[in-house]
């Protein structure tokens, strides 16, 4: 009843509140010099968007059409757009502070897709460690990911991950990683044919793609792409393949 009660007051007041930030230092964009533009000690007025950002309060005067206004002082503070991060392991959240010094061929092995993880963490697993990875992003400021999305053992763990990406709220594209996973730990197994059923699946989330009003859109990653994903993607109206580029001992590639 209360969540009701409150949520209810959360819509009216989106509706009818606006916000006023002053007194902060702004990054904002100019449309006349297409560059970053820095303003200090300016004004910013908004309520679900942003309405007016100006040098000065009275600026705002002529975009401000709702006596409601709450006035917020950001003296000393830096308002800046959100942050674009464009490769993050949102499901590895579950596993923050386990590898904190280790080698490309240990994290590859410990925390990769064909790791014991697959093993260990249930598709519920995954969903609440990708909606906190994905909260954690945005109290940081990052409010764009691209997340390669290496968890993708099964379908229902390739579902929980996807809905705790929508369900966060933040702007993703969500790459659905095609390739090879773990299935036994002794013997160690891997099913190389996973691709198949992969594929198949991106094919029908693609129906429903973008997701959460055009936050969410999906995407594939692989180390390398192949041909059969990349046509794929065409077939479907995807427009992100997200790839590595990794020499030295251990190559994942070529990628493009």
């Amino acid at each position: 009843m209360f969540s009701s009660v409150f949520a209810l007051l959360f819509l009216i007041c989106s509706a009818r509140c606006s916000t006023l930030l002053r007194g902060g230092t702004f990054i904002t964009y100019s449309e006349t010099t297409s560059n970053l533009e820095v303003i200090t000690d300016g004004a910013m007025l908004f309520n679900d968007t942003i309405i007016a950002i100006s040098h000065t309060i009275d600026g705002l005067d002529s975009h401000s059409t709702s006596s409601d206004v709450q006035t917020v002082n950001m003296t000393g503070k830096i308002i800046s757009p959100g942050f674009v991060d464009t490769h993050r392991h949102t499901w590895q959240t579950a596993m923050r502070t386990l590898g904190p010094n280790v080698q490309l061929e240990n994290y590859n092995w410990l925390f990769g897709s064909t790791g014991p993880a697959a093993l260990i963490l249930s598709p519920d697993d995954i969903y609440i460690a990708s909606l906190m990875g994905t909260l954690e992003a945005l109290n940081a400021g990052v409010t764009t990911s691209l997340d390669y999305a290496h968890m993708t053992w099964t379908r229902a763990h390739s579902d929980a991950a996807l809905q705790g990406v929508i369900d966060s709220g933040a702007r993703v594209w969500w790459c659905y990683h095609v390739g090879a996973v773990v299935i036994s730990g002794d013997p160690y197994t891997v099913n190389t044919s996973a691709p198949i059923d992969q594929l198949a699946h991106i094919r029908e989330l693609a129906k429903d793609s973008p997701f959460n009003g055009g936050l969410v859109t999906l995407g594939i990653s692989a180390d390398p792409p192949t041909a059969e994903m990349i046509e794929t993607a065409q077939n479907v109206s995807i427009n992100v393949i997200t790839a590595h580029e990794v020499g030295g001992l251990l190559r994942l590639g070529p990628a493009r």
